[in-house]
C-alpha cells in the first residue's frame, strides 16, 4: 500500500469522475455528474461552465479498504472538476447520464529528428 499511496495523483477527484462520466455503468455516470453539478452549484444550464482557472490540486489519501471507485477517496474537499467538462455547459454535462462521455485519442504529430 505505500506505493499505491505515494502514486495516489491519479487519484485526484478530477480523474475519478473523468474516469465516471466515460464509464458504460449508468449508475457511475449519474454520481459523476451529480457531483460536477454540487461544485458548480446553481447556474442557468445552458450558459453555466466549469471552473478553469488555477487550482490547488493535492494527492488524496487513499481508502485501501474502498470496494468501488466511488469510495476510493473522501469528496469532502479540495474536489474539482474534470479540466475536459469545464468547457461545457451544465446542461452538456447532464448529457452524459444517458451517454458516456467519449475522449478523443489525439496523439501528438511524430517529429523527425
Amino acid at each position: 500500500m505505500p506505493t499505491v499511496k505515494i502514486f495516489a495523483w491519479y487519484a485526484h477527484s478530477e480523474a475519478i469522475l473523468q474516469t465516471m462520466l466515460c464509464s458504460e455503468d449508468q449508475t457511475e455516470r449519474i454520481w459523476g455528474v451529480e457531483r460536477i453539478l454540487a461544485i458548480r452549484g446553481d447556474g442557468d444550464p445552458d450558459t453555466q461552465l466549469g471552473d478553469s482557472s488555477d487550482r490547488t490540486r493535492r494527492t488524496p489519501d487513499i481508502n485501501c479498504d474502498a470496494s468501488s471507485i466511488v469510495d476510493l477517496i473522501s469528496w469532502s474537499e479540495y474536489v474539482s472538476e474534470p479540466p475536459l467538462t469545464c468547457s461545457l455547459s451544465t446542461s452538456e454535462v447532464k448529457n452524459f447520464v444517458n451517454t458516456p462521455m467519449e475522449v478523443l485519442n489525439l496523439a501528438l504529430p511524430h517529429t523527425k529528428h
